[in-house]
């Protein structure tokens, strides 16, 4: 949602304040104009409203980092280091009410595909260099397969599966309810 489109609705256009780009080598540019640079893995545009939230990093080794909107937008246009522990597979722009939800395989023997929802709020405030947290106990996880940001008002629809104890990876897909998992195939979420 937060990707540049050329194809962005002009009745609800909103005009960016700024560009985050993630590029290759664990590094991190603000922008203040978009430049066209195919070399970035990700550009993400930041909107007026967005300047009180949160970068949201999910990591392929299951870590979560959220960085403040505000503090980025500080950044002179040059390149930055973000954090190199693992490799970065998510990031989004979302509101602290929001939720992340994380869909991962077990690991055991015999892994299932898992999902669950932590609220935004839960994780603690870092810098872009800081590994960030993992929702659940280390171990617990053989492969991260993707994250979803589930903006606030949807949030209530999950409560399933929303803040359970570290110690719970989170609920096999094929127990999480029908209506949660077509919200999620509309939404672009087909490993489920």
């Amino acid at each position: 949602k937060n990707v540049l489109a050329e194809y962005l609705d002009p009745d609800n256009y909103a005009e960016p304040i700024g560009f985050f780009k993630f590029l290759s080598g664990a590094k991190f540019r603000k922008m203040d104009d978009y430049d066209y640079d195919d070399q970035s893995l990700l550009t993400l545009t930041v909107l007026e409203h967005e300047v009180k939230n949160y970068l949201v990093l999910g990591y392929a080794n299951g870590h979560i980092a959220k960085v403040p909107v505000e503090e980025l937008m500080e950044y002179q246009q040059r390149d930055y280091s973000r954090n190199a522990d693992s490799k970065l597979v998510f990031a989004s722009i979302a509101n602290a009410d929001d939720a992340v939800m994380t869909i991962s395989k077990e690991n055991k023997t015999r892994p299932k595909v898992v999902m669950r929802l932590d609220y935004l709020s839960t994780f603690d405030e870092g810098k872009l260099m800081d590994p960030g947290m993992m929702p659940y106990n280390e171990g617990l996880m053989s492969e991260m397969m993707a994250y979803e940001i589930i903006p606030a008002k949807y949030v209530h629809d999950f409560d399933g599966i929303l803040d359970k104890k570290k110690s719970f990876i989170g609920y096999p897909a094929n127990d999480v309810t029908k209506p949660m998992v077509n919200t999620l195939h509309l939404w672009g979420v087909k490993e489920i």
